[in-house]
């Protein structure tokens, strides 16, 4: 209740400060381009990109960013029930092996080593974009995955606008969202708030029985998001900003489905980031970009059986430098110099643990000819009076005619211990080395006309080897972190899209598919299980869309399929694969400068029983209701 009332206090404030007079001015609005999930290849580096645009994002109501993930990607999403932990598994790599980045800044939390996606909202104004491997090489160390990278841009065409936008659902979901942008074009802000709770009270089956006997219960859900972006232009070429974001997330985290009782453990979150940059535009187009960030975060978890909560808590400060000439026509380059400060205190370290590392990065780009270039990165990294290894990529790509390109790269990475690898108390190991990678991708993309349909398509193949995993095992009685493992992960993506306008009809196809192999090649504790399939990473995983609007109705299906997977690294046992299918209408309402949409969405139609982890079932079918109303001024 407490971060209900904070959320009504603020949409009131808010509305108030930003309430406009209206007067005869009239004006008109653009529609906004829906960017759906599509792929392309990036100019610089000659990688892997998924993006979604932030409408995208909230076509389906989703209700964080773990969930709009899991309907709209292929992408497998870890989540330990509706409103557990989810994390991220990119090409069979780990958790910890992608991390996310909020407008330049790192906000994976260095104690844990990964990031809990269903803190972060998914319709809040942000555009998402996922860089594969060494794609992500520019923002930090680690990325053996992906990085996962959340930006905000002001709109400079309008001059104030704003959204509101109210949903409701199934099993307790309820969801109020407003933000607005406004002012001059020197001078912009922007604002957002939003609350949503989850109850979670849906009924389920256990395997073997016959109809849903069980209610899950004690999953309550609550979270506040709060962000403020401020933008100045001094001059057309001198650009300050300031950007805030805070987040408080409170949840119930039952036991499993067999002992889903009146005992369960809770768990609260509470996150600050703050970042501030300037950027410089010389007249000969040189460019500098300098940003300094903080983040600050605390998080308590307390078992059903215990008097009081453990503590987590750390705080990071960040710095970042880069110079990018564009003299030069044939030859492109950048330099940047990256310092950051970890800090992390937790009821499991003795005292507080910290560390340091500076890091140099470059990367140059030569174009041989029109159509041909290659590009070279280098990282080199220095942590805790150690020297990281040299890292980096290189990479060429070959575009043979407007519509069709090729590229291929090869890249080394590594990934640092966490905090809690290293200091746990009674476990820690101190010993432990840094995960190190190699990969290899070879990529294809084009854009052709079949008749008045445009088709979109792109495929690769990559290998991925990574050496001195990091795993917890039981060790005399306690898990201790230990190199364990050599990794080998293999496999191919495609995605294709066909799209087609007609009069007042437009319709849209879109395929995502996925084939994964991820072996353990090598454990030293257990040589058993060499050649195993690593647990948690299906072989083949595929998504589909249709959409066919007709004027202002649109209709939305989408079908997701995961293969099965196994839970053991002894490959003993499995979880079966499942299809979960989606449905939405949606009508939109447009007068002078407003828009107001109505959606309506149906999940699992099918009503599957289905868990993603062992014993933490999720819902069945279940609906959603949204209102979002548009205002802007050019």
């Amino acid at each position: 209740m407490r971060i209900k009332a904070c959320f009504i206090a603020l949409l009131i404030s808010l509305g108030a400060l930003q309430a406009q007079d209206s007067n005869a001015t009239r004006f008109m609005i653009t529609e906004v381009t829906v960017v759906r999930h599509f792929l392309r290849i990036a100019p610089e580096e000659a990688h892997r990109l998924v993006q979604l645009g932030s409408d995208s994002l909230k076509k389906f109501q989703a209700f964080n960013l773990a969930e709009a993930l899991k309907e709209q990607t292929n992408l497998f999403v870890k989540s330990y029930g509706a409103n557990g932990v989810a994390t991220l598994s990119i090409r069979g790599t780990g958790a910890n092996h992608s991390k996310v980045y909020w407008n330049g800044l790192d906000i994976s939390p260095p104690n844990l080593g990964l990031m809990d996606l269903s803190l972060i909202q998914s319709h809040g104004g942000d555009n998402l974009e996922l860089s594969y491997g060494t794609g992500a090489h520019a923002y930090g160390a680690g990325n053996l995955g992906a990085g996962l990278l959340i930006n905000s841009y002001p709109d400079y065409r309008k001059s104030f606008q704003q959204n509101l936008r109210i949903s409701s659902g199934s099993y307790g979901r309820q969801q109020y969202d407003y933000s607005s942008e406004y002012g001059p074009q020197n001078l912009k802000a922007q604002s957002a708030v939003s609350f949503g709770s989850l109850e979670n009270n849906f009924k389920y089956r256990n395997p073997g029985e016959s109809s849903r006997l069980h209610q899950w219960q004690n999953a309550d859900f609550q979270q506040l998001h709060l962000k403020q972006n401020l933008y100045w232009r001094q001059e057309l070429r001198n650009l300050f900003t300031l950007k805030a974001w805070y987040n408080q997330t409170y949840r119930q985290i039952p036991p499993n489905s067999l002992n889903n009782g009146a005992l369960y453990d809770r768990m609260a979150d509470d996150n600050f980031y703050l970042t501030g940059d300037f950027q410089r535009n010389y007249a000969n187009n040189d460019h500098l970009y300098a940003q300094i960030g903080w983040v600050r975060s605390s998080n308590r978890f307390q078992l059903a059986s215990a008097e009081r909560p453990d503590r987590n808590d750390y705080q990071s400060f960040q710095a970042q430098v880069r110079f990018k000439p564009l003299k030069d026509q044939k030859l492109k380059w950048e330099a940047a110099w990256q310092s950051r400060y970890d800090e992390a205190q937790s009821d499991s370290y003795q005292g507080i643990k910290s560390r340091l590392s500076n890091a140099l990065y470059g990367r140059a780009k030569f174009d041989w000819k029109e159509r041909w270039w290659s590009s070279l990165q280098m990282r080199a990294e220095h942590y805790d009076e150690q020297i990281a290894p040299l890292t980096g990529s290189i990479s060429t790509a070959y575009q043979w005619n407007s519509a069709h390109n090729t590229y291929l790269s090869f890249g080394r990475n590594y990934r640092l211990p966490s905090l809690n690898d290293l200091y746990w108390i009674r476990a820690g190991n101190p010993d432990l080395k840094a995960e190190e990678s190699f990969t290899a991708e070879w990529g294809l993309e084009g854009r052709d006309s079949i008749g008045n349909w445009q088709m979109h398509w792109q495929g690769s193949i990559y290998w991925i080897y990574v050496d001195n995993w990091i795993q917890w095992t039981p060790d005399a009685g306690i898990w201790r972190p230990q190199n364990l493992k050599t990794v080998q992960n293999y496999g191919l993506e495609a995605s294709f899209r066909l799209q087609k306008y007609w009069g007042q009809w437009r319709s849209a196809l879109k395929l995502g598919y996925q084939y994964l192999q991820s072996q353990n090649l090598e454990n030293e504790q257990e040589p058993e299980l060499n050649y195993k399939y690593l647990a948690y990473n299906p072989s083949h995983s595929l998504n589909t869309g249709l959409q066919v609007t007709y004027k202002t109705w649109t209709l939305n299906y989408q079908v997701n399929y995961t293969d099965r997977y196994f839970l053991d690294e002894a490959n003993s046992y499995y979880l079966p694969g499942y299809t979960l299918q989606d449905l939405q209408l949606s009508y939109k309402w447009m007068r002078s400068a407003h828009q107001i949409r109505f959606s309506f969405s149906l999940h699992n139609l099918a009503d599957i029983d289905y868990q993603v982890i062992a014993w933490r079932p999720e819902p069945g079918l279940n609906y959603r209701f949204g209102i979002q109303w548009r205002w802007e001024k050019s």
